[in-house]
């Protein structure tokens, strides 16, 4: 559509919108600057006229193009749907359009995503990475969000859980239901957040045997490589060889909770011979027998926060915070 063509229409739909042009061309251009009473009524005569602006054209003219680039490393995963809707729920409020890419937790191919997202001009990007040193930062030149899994570089604004404290207050739930000799099933150690909850783990278990000398808590850890319902079935196997040894399992992933539920519920009640608690708060949890406890993360908000973030950078706004840790609480089910 040319120039002359788009004068002609926001003349049209300014005079049956009954606003001024500028006010029609506020809301294409810089939504957020509009009441969203006036965005309605604009829309509903864009709907009515079949108006499509040129967004190429647009994108030139204003040197953005109303676009995020978002990486994640898994979109099986329901935690990270949760996460995209959140972001995706506000930029569609402020008119952006949200790329996703999934890496398959792979640097490579996270590298390869963001490559693509830049020579896309994309306005800004929010990222989940597989890495704590991504040899990618120093092309980042566009306003950047880290979530879920810090990285090294505290010059980028981050926002994940508070991790330390979901692994101290999971423990201490499992030692409130007597449970003495607790096995901990977790993922790859290089993702940030997976030392963070050991060491809430750590300090319950330390914090318990300190006041309780002569009745203390064992608390041992197995690393997998993975982080998936079929890694949890893995590790439900080698449990079920140990199975008098533990009346307590803490997965600090959902995933491997519901794989190991799956792979030991025959042989053991969960629930009364053995505790199995979770850690994400997906919603398969509430549709597996027993109903899964979990360590509740707030996935949705997480994603509207960070689209607020790169929201407030690409309006040249200082953040009151650059990193941003959200509370947890424990989800107490069937499993525990």
């Amino acid at each position: 559509m040319k120039n002359n063509e788009f004068k002609v229409r926001y003349d049209e739909i300014a005079k049956l919108a009954g606003v001024s042009k500028s006010t029609v061309s506020r809301v294409f251009n810089h939504p957020e600057k509009v009441s969203e009473a006036t965005k309605q009524i604009i829309y509903d005569v864009v709907n009515k006229l079949n108006f499509r602006p040129n967004v190429v054209a647009r994108s030139l003219r204003l040197k953005k193009t109303n676009t995020i680039g978002m990486v994640i490393p898994d979109i099986t995963n329901s935690f990270f749907s949760e996460l995209v809707k959140g972001v995706q729920i506000k930029a569609h409020k402020n008119n952006y359009t949200i790329f996703i890419g999934n890496s398959l937790e792979n640097d490579d191919m996270e590298n390869e995503i963001i490559q693509g997202f830049l020579s896309r001009k994309v306005d800004g990007l929010i990222i989940v990475t597989t890495s704590t040193f991504p040899k990618y930062l120093n092309e980042l030149n566009i306003p950047t969000i880290f979530v879920d899994r810090l990285i090294s570089d505290d010059s980028f604004p981050q926002i994940t859980s508070d991790n330390e404290k979901g692994g101290y207050i999971g423990l201490k739930y499992l030692i409130s239901k007597r449970r003495k000799n607790i096995l901990v099933v977790h993922g790859p150690l290089k993702f940030t957040n997976i030392p963070k909850r050991l060491e809430g783990c750590k300090k319950a278990c330390e914090e318990y045997n300190r006041l309780n000398p002569h009745e203390k808590v064992t608390m041992d850890t197995y690393e997998l490589s993975k982080v998936s319902i079929n890694a949890g079935e893995y590790a439900g196997t080698l449990i079920l060889k140990n199975i008098d040894k533990y009346d307590a399992i803490f997965a600090l992933s959902d995933l491997l909770a519901l794989g190991i539920l799956k792979k030991i519920k025959k042989y053991i009640k969960i629930g009364q011979e053995i505790s199995l608690l979770g850690y994400d708060d997906i919603k398969e949890d509430r549709f597996v027998d027993p109903e899964l406890s979990t360590i509740r993360q707030d996935k949705f908000g997480m994603g509207k926060i960070a689209f607020d973030f790169v929201f407030s950078m690409l309006k040249g706004e200082k953040l009151i915070k650059n990193k941003i840790f959200l509370s947890v609480k424990v989800v107490e089910r069937m499993s525990s």
